[in-house]
């Protein structure tokens, strides 16, 4: 359990320890975003950072990532997935700015809600006078979230916006092949070619399964190969 843990488990969600800014591959084109992320991660003084783009682009990934590098060196940060906000209350924005990193994730869930639209306006306010870094994710810019206050879609649109671009099918099999070596798992581009073919490619499907075969492979005691993976999947 890392620095951050105790905090994300009193309101419930856990970090993903494995998700780093090393193991996240990005699409060609995102890889200014990484870097800029990296130095949010570093920098003193307020930084506010919009990321958008389809289910499957790392926006979940990138934002636990940030929260683990700051833990790691002794900071404070905090995730919160705004799609559970049914289990969460308005008020939990408060005092957040007093913290290291605040990454809020989802913020279309939360969209055309009176109540929380003004929590996060208020939030939004307190932080920049701080000086707390916040980074929030959506699945559109914010230019489109429909949001109703007018002051909340202008302070959103002052952040620095970056959208989040799927990978490519060969970026794909890079990510596979990366994951496989990170874990231990010896992946033959031939299995890389075939689970392309017929997997879901969405990056969460593919490191699922992933795991699946892995696990499968040790109980049965086999090699992954096409075959093995034919038997599992029942392809």
């Amino acid at each position: 359990m890392n620095a951050s843990q105790p905090q994300q488990l009193l309101l419930g969600f856990r970090l993903d320890d494995s998700a780093t800014l090393e193991n996240f591959t990005p699409a060609a084109s995102d890889e200014q975003l990484v870097r800029h992320l990296r130095e949010q991660a570093i920098q003193r003084g307020d930084c506010f950072t919009y990321l958008w783009g389809r289910p499957g682009t790392g926006k979940t990934h990138l934002l636990q990532a940030l929260c683990n590098e700051l833990a790691g060196g002794g900071a404070s940060p905090i995730y919160l997935p705004l799609s559970r906000s049914d289990q969460l209350a308005p008020a939990m924005l408060d005092g957040l700015e007093h913290l290291d990193l605040i990454c809020l994730d989802e913020l279309e869930s939360i969209a055309g809600q009176e109540e929380w639209e003004r929590a996060l306006f208020n939030f939004y306010n307190r932080a920049r006078e701080q000086q707390a870094r916040f980074v929030v994710a959506a699945a559109t810019p914010p230019g489109t979230l429909p949001v109703q206050l007018p002051d909340l879609r202008s302070r959103l649109q002052s952040a620095m916006v970056y959208q989040l671009h799927e990978l490519s099918d060969r970026e794909k099999g890079g990510l596979l092949r990366h994951r496989a070596a990170e874990l231990g798992i010896r992946l033959p581009e031939p299995v890389v070619n075939y689970v392309l073919d017929r997997h879901d490619r969405n990056p969460a499907a593919l490191m699922a399964l992933l795991r699946t075969l892995d696990r499968q492979s040790l109980e049965r005691k086999r090699r992954i190969t096409i075959p093995l993976v034919r038997e599992i999947m029942g392809w």
